[in-house]
């Protein structure tokens, strides 16, 4: 068995309850740290992937009982192995609602090439907003929004 798995097995000790700070930090850690990765039509931030801060996560995800805690958990053990094929998933899961009949704006839906990646790291810095004029259908996005916003 993976080492990084037989963690996953034994974290259900001494949980504690995350203040709201902690656990929206947690999410839009990892959330912003997905960008890196995934293909959406818009993306709100960035957080550059580290063995540090996959690590930080996952010591955040062993003491603290945050909303996904062992999905996320044992997606975060195959980053550290790095292994982020599972990068859409992580990205739609912490962004779209559970009810699939509604889709929010910055649904992943594919995996960057190695070469996007690396312009996307080269392009955005850390905590920078990428600009949403950049990404296919954002005007369309946003009559969407404004469409359904205004009764």
């Amino acid at each position: 068995m993976n080492p990084n798995r037989e963690t996953a097995l034994s974290f259900e000790d001494n949980l504690e309850q995350p203040s709201q700070e902690v656990a929206e930090k947690v999410s839009d850690m990892i959330h912003r740290m997905t960008h890196e990765k995934v293909r959406a039509e818009s993306k709100w931030g960035h957080l550059k992937i580290s063995e540090e801060r996959i690590n930080e996560v996952i010591s955040l995800l062993e003491r603290y009982d945050v909303d996904n805690r062992t999905f996320l958990h044992e997606e975060m053990l195959d980053w550290k192995d790095g292994d982020f094929s599972n990068s859409i998933k992580i990205h739609n899961i912490l962004t779209q609602p559970s009810d699939e009949r509604y889709v929010r704006p910055g649904k992943a839906y594919g995996l960057l090439s190695i070469q996007e990646q690396k312009e996307f790291k080269e392009r955005y810095e850390e905590n920078e907003d990428v600009p949403q004029e950049e990404y296919e259908g954002y005007l369309r996005m946003q009559e969407t929004i404004k469409q359904y916003s205004n009764p």
